[in-house]
């Protein structure tokens, strides 16, 4: 069994009045390390949807890169 080790972002979604958006898609984009931008969606499968308070943890992200997050409402 080869275990991986990878990392977890939290945090709370919030609206502009600062009240919590539930239901709202959180993706997590990667830095790319050679030009230190950030084009890089990770996979799909470490995208999460907040809760009804706004909160979400998207894990399983790779310690390699940095990460920013977008937050979307459909």
């Amino acid at each position: 069994i080869v275990l991986e080790v990878s990392g977890s972002i939290a945090g709370r979604v919030v609206n502009k009045a600062g009240e919590p958006v539930a239901g709202a898609e959180v993706l997590p984009v990667a830095s790319d390390p050679v030009n230190n931008r950030f084009p890089m969606r990770a996979a799909k499968a470490v995208r999460t949807l907040s809760a009804e308070d706004g909160s979400f943890e998207v894990a399983g992200l790779s310690l390699a890169h940095s990460f920013k997050l977008a937050a979307r409402i459909e």
